[in-house]
């Protein structure tokens, strides 16, 4: 029995040791994940994100009856092990979504606050979003907004972080996300550096032809 024992405690160690293993260099393939200016077809904009597969988010059925739907394209990056995509860009025709809310008296910064609220947050929890600040990335002038919510007194059922831009350019809104694995990840080095590296292109003008 005392060596059936052993053997099974050295069989313990020996997949600890493995584990541990495994768990550090998967720790340090993440941190050395290159980063990449990534323009997507239509040329609406660059940023800085992971060099990871880029998931599209592809306009709805016009038939949805989702509102958060219409008009929508997106592009998001989920890192390996990550449950949720830490990394999200959305490209939303503004007036469709103001059609699709039916707000059509709400000024254009009461509708960016109202879709923070469906986008950045949770329209279960409101008031865990922070109010909307002053933002420019290369000239151009947007908001802010952070979500924060720990769900303790139900033993953390719901945990969601987000720090999420808005910008409106020619009646297109950009909201930039950042998923993030606790509060404090939302000012890290990843977070920071994907939110302000975002950029909107101006359109491409098309060279007249000799008459």
């Amino acid at each position: 029995m005392l060596g059936i024992k052993g053997s099974m405690n050295r069989s313990r160690s020996v997949s600890s040791v493995v584990l541990i293993i495994l768990v550090t260099s998967y720790y340090l393939a993440a941190q050395a994940v290159e980063w990449r200016a990534y323009t997507p077809a239509d040329e609406s904009f660059s940023i800085e994100i992971p060099r990871l597969p880029v998931e599209r988010i592809l306009p709805s059925d016009p038939k949805s009856e989702d509102p958060l739907e219409k008009g929508v394209t997106g592009w998001r990056v989920r890192p390996p092990g990550d449950d949720d995509f830490r990394y999200s860009i959305l490209r939303i025709e503004f007036d469709a979504m103001r059609d699709a809310f039916k707000k059509e008296g709400m000024s254009e910064r009461e509708l960016i606050d109202y879709l923070a609220i469906m986008i950045a947050g949770d329209d279960d929890a409101p008031r865990f979003l922070s109010k909307g600040k002053g933002v420019r990335n290369h000239g151009v002038s947007g908001t802010e907004y952070t979500f924060i919510f720990d769900d303790t007194a139900n033993k953390g059922a719901l945990r969601l972080y987000t720090r999420s831009r808005f910008f409106v350019r020619e009646k297109i809104l950009f909201v930039i996300k950042f998923h993030g694995h606790d509060a404090s990840d939302l000012s890290s080095a990843d977070a920071i550096r994907f939110l302000i590296s975002f950029k909107i292109l101006e359109p491409k003008k098309v060279p007249k032809k000799d008459s």
